[in-house]
């Protein structure tokens, strides 16, 4: 298993690091333990105080590390077959700090991280689970976790300051979060088979909250502006709301309960 997004992902970090021909004094630390069949690590670090740590067990697990910038950490841990890990961090400065923890069989998580301060952690247990992420400016948080088989979390943040909470359990759950700007805030609950979900913000000082349990529900939300606040509760089957939020100042929500 192997999405084209991660694919393509992959592909351009190892050409942007490839390009890079001076390497910057520092104190790297690189530790790998590895145990089980045709298992294969990548660990490029050309920066300061940076540290990894990759262990897998198994079988064809695959896991990437690259790093520039000061003060970065990495952690990959993999058990089962045919997992794929890959975490960079670039055009970073300041205490970036990523994680990356599956157990099962063909997952998948790719994060990246460029700014300062930004972090990410989470695990994924089960089979064909994806996570792509992508961090851009400063002091931005991520942290996620997957039970099941066959979800997905597609995420992209972009700003200051932003923070998404994500757990999903099930199968076949997908979700899709993208933030833009400063201090929004999302958490979000899944859990059950087949829920999708879509979350928009952008701005200043919107939050949102969101629980979607049981089979086939669908939200989406999207908020624009300043000082938005969103909660959404579905439980049951075949639910589905819709919140819109531009103007400044509403604190509404909407939801099936």
């Amino acid at each position: 298993m192997n999405t084209p997004r991660i694919a393509l992902l992959s592909a351009a970090i190892s050409m942007a690091f490839a390009a890079q021909s001076s390497f910057a004094d520092s104190e790297n630390d690189s530790s790998i333990i590895q145990s089980g069949e045709d298992n294969w690590v990548l660990v490029k670090q050309t920066a300061d105080e940076s540290m990894s740590e990759v262990i897998q067990e198994g079988t064809d697990n695959e896991a990437t590390v690259l790093q520039h910038g000061m003060d970065s950490e990495s952690n990959i841990y993999q058990e089962g077959n045919k997992n794929e890990a890959i975490n960079t961090q670039h055009e970073g400065y300041v205490d970036n700090f990523q994680s990356i923890s599956q157990e099962g069989d063909g997952n998948e998580s790719a994060l990246n991280q460029m700014g300062n301060d930004n972090s990410q952690e989470g695990s994924q247990i089960g089979t064909d689970n994806v996570v792509i992420n992508t961090q851009e400016g400063d002091e931005n948080y991520y942290v996620f976790s997957q039970d099941g088989d066959k979800n997905v979390q597609d995420f992209v943040q972009k700003g200051t300051d932003n923070t998404v909470d994500w757990t999903q359990s099930g199968s076949e759950n997908d979700g899709y979060v993208y933030q833009t700007g400063t201090e929004q805030d999302a958490a979000i609950l899944q859990e059950g088979d087949s829920n999708i979900f879509l979350v928009d913000q952008a701005g200043m000082e919107n939050a949102m909250y969101a629980i979607q349990i049981g089979e086939k529900n669908d939200f989406s939300l999207f908020q624009d502006g300043a000082d938005n606040f969103a909660s959404i509760s579905q439980d049951g089957t075949d639910n589905m709301a819709r919140v819109e939020q531009g103007v400044k100042g509403n604190g509404n929500g909407n939801g099936n309960n």
